[in-house]
């Protein structure tokens, strides 16, 4: 884009960008972190909200991972609970999360869910 100032000199304007790196995975014992033997859940869209506001939704791999070029500044992202696997609990809150992305820097960012089961049977 370029703006001609008053004087006739061209300004030329740049938005510094990011990456941001998404994790979505199956916390099999609940403790909030991704161990070795923990996959990612593919197929979950999560919606991000740049500095800008502007939306987007995009879909895990079939790592649990998505990534995106963004503005630098403040990206909202949020877990589409409805592409979950049924049973699916947050265990790294918060969720939707708020993250800063610097410019030329790649952030990261993890879900954690764990699939809770029921139990039924017969007590007499």
């Amino acid at each position: 884009m370029s703006v001609s100032s008053s004087g006739g000199q061209d300004i030329d304007g740049y938005q510094i960008q990011g990456e941001i790196s998404v994790t979505v995975f199956d916390d099999v014992n609940g403790n909030g972190v991704q161990d070795g033997s923990e996959p990612g859940l593919a197929g979950v869209q999560v919606e991000i909200t740049d500095s800008q506001g502007n939306a987007v939704v995009e879909t895990t791999d079939a790592f649990g991972m998505l990534s995106r070029t963004v503005p630098r500044g403040n990206t909202t992202l949020d877990v589409i609970e409805s592409t979950l696997p049924a049973g699916a609990t947050l265990t790294t809150p918060p969720e939707p999360a708020v993250v800063e992305v610097f410019g030329g820097n790649t952030t990261s960012h993890i879900f954690g869910y764990q699939r809770l089961a029921s139990v039924t049977g017969i007590v007499f």
